[in-house]
Order: C-alpha cells, then structure tokens, then sequence
C-alpha cells in the first residue's frame, strides 16, 4: 500500500481530494550561457530536439508521463496518459494548475526540509487534523524564517 492510501482506508468519507486541480511536475534541462557560436547552435539543436514531437512521444512513453507541448496528440499513449492531459488542460482553463511540492516546484529546499517531516509526522501518528495543520504552519514559518 503506497502512504496516501493510509488515510483513506481509515478515513473514506474525510480525505481531501485534488478534483478540478492537476499537482505538476517538469522535467528541466539547463542551457548554461556560452559565447562560441557553435556551441549556442548546439544548444538550440538539443532544445528543439528535446521540443520535438517524435521525442515528447517516446520521451513520455517511457517515463509515464504527459507530453510538454500540448499540441501533441495522445491517441497512441495509454487511458490514464490521455486521463492525464484532460485533466491537464482542465485545471489550466480553470487557472488551478498546482506546482509539485514535493519535486521543488512550488517551495525551496529550506522550506521543504521543514515541510516533510511534518507531513510524515501527521501520517504516522494519531494527530487530530488541527494539530496537523498546526505544526505545518510552524514548519513553513520556521524554514522561511531559516531562508532569511
């Protein structure tokens, strides 16, 4: 059983679900700034490569994912790949995309080093939700308050 099925065999009626948002996670490449003319031409070559419809397809077939570029059609990838980018599109019309916390998207590594063990504390222990939600609030503060 993967941590977040936990709260719901205990609980059914009282999780809280993401409907109508989408948690995002993307892949980055870093392009470091370089002078020599063939160097930033190579550059451009690998991002339109990576960019490329022929690579966003077996790129994201094999990992699991959704393309980038969401001109690319899905008819070839699996139900929940084609779940996915409904969903995708949903919340991006709704303006409810989420940055993944957990992946560093929507917090630093300072704050997210507080965040964690909050998180897995309330998971493991019997904590009522307001307590829960009580030492998550210091967590962040705390590591705001370390980031400064």
């Amino acid at each position: 059983m993967i941590p977040w099925q936990r709260g719901w065999w205990r609980h059914p009626q009282s999780v809280v679900t993401t409907d109508g948002s989408f948690i995002y996670v993307v892949d980055s490449f870093a392009m470091f700034d370089l002078n020599g003319a063939s160097e930033t031409k190579a550059q451009k070559t690998l991002a339109s490569n990576i960019m490329s419809e022929r690579f966003q397809v077996a790129f994201n077939k094999a990992k699991g994912s959704i393309p980038a570029r969401t001109d690319i059609s899905l008819d070839d990838f699996d139900l929940c790949a084609r779940n996915s980018k409904q969903d995708f599109l949903e919340a991006s019309r709704n303006h409810t995309l989420l940055p993944s916390i957990a992946h560093g998207m929507a917090t630093s590594e300072t704050v997210l080093d507080q965040v964690s063990p909050s998180i897995a504390k309330s998971w493991r222990s019997d904590i009522t939700p307001a307590q829960a939600s009580n030492d998550l609030w210091k967590a962040i503060r705390y590591g705001l308050y370390v980031m400064n």
